[in-house]
């Protein structure tokens, strides 16, 4: 293979791999944030059916 061309591939190469380590490191809070917010949205469904559950009891009891 031509010199030039084996050069290129080379640095091609490395370019890549700094574009998936660079990728990574910028998605890295992302990734933080979507876990908290499913963590978040999970609690507020406990909250909401455990809301639920007493108001039902209520109505039952009243009713």
């Amino acid at each position: 293979m031509n010199k030039h061309f084996e050069d290129a591939r080379y640095y091609l190469k490395r370019a890549g791999e700094h574009a998936k380590l660079g990728l990574r490191e910028e998605l890295e809070p992302v990734e933080g944030a979507e876990g908290e917010t499913k963590a978040a949205i999970a609690d507020a469904r406990e909250r909401i059916a455990a809301y639920r559950s007493e108001r039902e009891a209520e109505t039952a009891e009243s009713g």
